[in-house]
């Protein structure tokens, strides 16, 4: 068991370089950030009504 606690309400996403680099360049194109765009894809991709990823 991790003896570190986090206590924060935001989380930290692990990604791949290659990941990374393709965020890098939407986000520069579109005008955002990482963050957001990831924010976006999960926002699309779950239902909070049901807790239930969309298919």
């Amino acid at each position: 068991m991790s003896r570190q606690s986090d206590n924060k309400n935001t989380k930290q996403v692990r990604i791949d370089a290659e990941l990374h680099k393709l965020l890098k360049i939407e986000a520069a194109e579109t005008r955002s950030t990482i963050k957001r765009l990831i924010e976006s894809i999960i926002l699309e991709s779950y239902d909070p009504t049901t807790n239930k990823w969309k298919k």
